[in-house]
């Protein structure tokens, strides 16, 4: 049974009508996105980010919260772990920005049935989806991969779905 989920960016007010549950060939899109968009660590360089102190210290809200002498040694394991990546065969940045929105839109369109966004084409590609405004762009890719991703994982929030 299709999903359908109204848009929290005012600036794409709408609905969008998602496959529930997902065709393979949107699955396989989804799958290689979330590969792509997301860095890969080797072992040794998952053995430097656990000794980062916000990964220690699981009371670290944020950064601010770290110790002079904690602050001083994040710093250089980051900066020993880019070092890493930048020499490490196995090891893979994420993609980030532009790059990461037009990977997730690769993943979103053979997901969606059909659009009824302002702003938005009936049947959108990389071409025609809105890049801007930038900050409302990427928030309603990022709400629409995070919809796919209820969808893909079989997860219900039930204060935010009426098909519940």
């Amino acid at each position: 049974m299709p999903k359908t989920i109204t848009s929290p960016v005012d600036k794409f007010s709408g609905t969008v009508i998602l496959f529930d549950p997902l065709p393979l060939p949107a699955v396989l899109a989804y799958e290689e996105s979330r590969a792509r968009v997301a860095p890969h660590y080797c072992p040794d360089a998952w053995g430097m980010i656990v000794e980062l102190p916000e990964s220690k210290r699981a009371v670290a809200k944020d950064l601010s919260d770290l110790t002079d002498k904690e602050k001083k040694d994040r710093t250089k394991t980051l900066s020993a772990l880019a070092s890493h990546q930048e020499e490490c065969k196995k090891c893979r940045s994420g993609l980030l920005g532009t790059a990461a929105n037009i990977e997730h839109l690769n993943a979103i369109l053979p997901c969606v049935m059909e659009w009824h966004l302002d702003g938005v084409p009936e049947t959108p590609n990389s071409s025609t989806f809105p890049g801007s405004p930038r900050e409302e762009s990427t928030r309603l890719l990022d709400w629409l991969i995070r919809e796919i991703g209820y969808i893909y994982t079989g997860e219900v929030l039930q204060e935010n779905d009426p098909n519940a």
